[in-house]
């Protein structure tokens, strides 16, 4: 059973092609602050450059194979504004690209 926060609910977003660069920095932070301590700056920074593109991020959600949802708590209303985000999740449909 999962457990909740007191008055709070989970809602599951799905992310839509204008949120790219959400999904980007939303991938972005954890992997930095999960690995920083044990790579050099400039590699975190080479590596991070090409895995979070936005450009690449937004073909992504572009494609029609793939579906991207973040759950999160929702603080007031089931907006993504008002939510705090607690992962992310990707769907993909099929095989390849």
């Amino acid at each position: 059973m999962a457990y909740l926060r007191p008055h709070m609910e989970i809602a599951i977003h799905r992310i839509e092609a204008h949120e790219y660069q959400l999904l980007a920095q939303i991938g972005r932070d954890p992997f930095y602050e999960t690995w920083r301590s044990v790579n050099t700056e400039e590699d975190m920074q080479t590596y991070m450059a090409k895995a979070f593109d936005p450009s690449s991020i937004e073909k992504d959600i572009l494609n029609p194979a793939n579906t991207f949802l973040l759950p999160c708590w929702v603080k007031k209303q089931s907006a993504i504004a008002n939510c705090a985000v607690i992962g992310r999740m990707r769907i993909r449909i099929g095989f390849g690209n």
